[in-house]
């Protein structure tokens, strides 16, 4: 069998090299995990009743929710009874250009709040949320967990984007908001 030219054999091989180079972000996107959790924590000084109360009220978020701030005119839809297994909260903004729907899945009033959040538009997207309120000595220290089931785009996109980084300032930012309204209620 005849060699081919050499000329040839250097092209194959940086063909094959630079496919393989290529191809690399998506071979580690894909190895990356599928779930992923993000967890922040913070004291307020108020007692834990109020600040259960700013959030597992859909309505009251409007007060605090850094989202609702981004767009004041989104429009919104809620079913159930405040903190109520079932409650619903759903959403469609067309400035965030995102629609959804969040609901409480767990209640334990002034301990522990879960709720799912369901994103339908433009990528579809779970996140299971988990808020606990721990009564201490001055106030009440929060624990805010996110779970999110992450897409294959999502994973390549954590190749350049620091999830923690984007998800932990939201949830900071979000319970110092929710500490101020519960201090102002």
């Amino acid at each position: 069998m005849r060699e081919p030219p050499r000329g040839r054999r250097a092209s194959r091989t940086f063909l094959g090299a630079l496919t393989a180079f290529a191809l690399l972000p998506f071979a580690i996107g894909a190895s990356r995990p599928s779930v992923y959790t993000v967890e922040r924590e913070l004291f307020v000084p108020a007692p834990a009743a109020s600040l259960f109360e700013e959030i597992s009220d859909f309505r009251r978020w409007s007060a605090w929710s850094i989202w609702a701030e981004r767009d004041p005119h989104m429009k919104t839809e809620f079913t159930g009874v405040a903190s109520a297994l079932g409650s619903t909260f759903a959403w469609t903004s067309d400035t965030v250009g995102a629609r959804g729907k969040a609901e409480v899945v767990a209640s334990d009033p002034s301990r522990h709040l879960a709720f799912r959040v369901q994103f339908l538009e433009p990528r579809p997207g779970t996140e299971n949320h988990d808020v606990l309120f721990l009564s201490v000595p001055g106030g009440t220290q929060i624990v805010w967990r996110v779970t999110l089931q992450r897409s294959f785009e999502a994973k390549l996109a954590s190749l350049v984007m620091n999830t923690d980084r984007v998800y932990g300032t939201i949830l900071e930012t979000s319970i110092v908001r929710l500490a101020r309204a519960a201090v102002r209620s």
